[in-house]
């Protein structure tokens, strides 16, 4: 798969509509997040088969994820909205270790 297919969204099994919602809502809400103090990574998991999608946010302290509540909230609600779906449940970890390799991705 060509890097431009990646960038475009474009991967097998995905539809033109899917592809699109997803670039949509990569351009309108990663802007966002990296001008939120404390972010430092986002990622979408998505199943294709079910439609079900869990995305995660990395954050320097708690007390940066603590602070961004209200937006990441605003963000969430209308992110779910746009793509038609909704917010099934909204959990907070701590991040015990991250990695991240996706050489088709960078």
């Amino acid at each position: 798969m060509k890097e431009a297919d990646v960038e475009a969204g474009n991967r097998p099994g995905v539809t033109e509509k899917s592809a699109a919602e997803l670039r949509d809502a990569r351009k309108r809400i990663l802007p966002q997040l990296e001008q939120t103090l404390g972010f430092c990574s986002a990622s979408l998991l998505v199943n294709r088969s079910t439609g079900l999608g869990c995305a995660t946010t990395a954050w320097e302290t708690r007390a940066a994820m603590e602070a961004s509540r209200s937006a990441a909230d605003d963000m969430r609600s209308r992110a779910a909205t746009d793509a038609g779906g909704e917010i099934v449940d909204v959990q907070e970890f701590d991040l015990a270790y991250a990695h991240l390799h996706v050489p088709e991705m960078a």
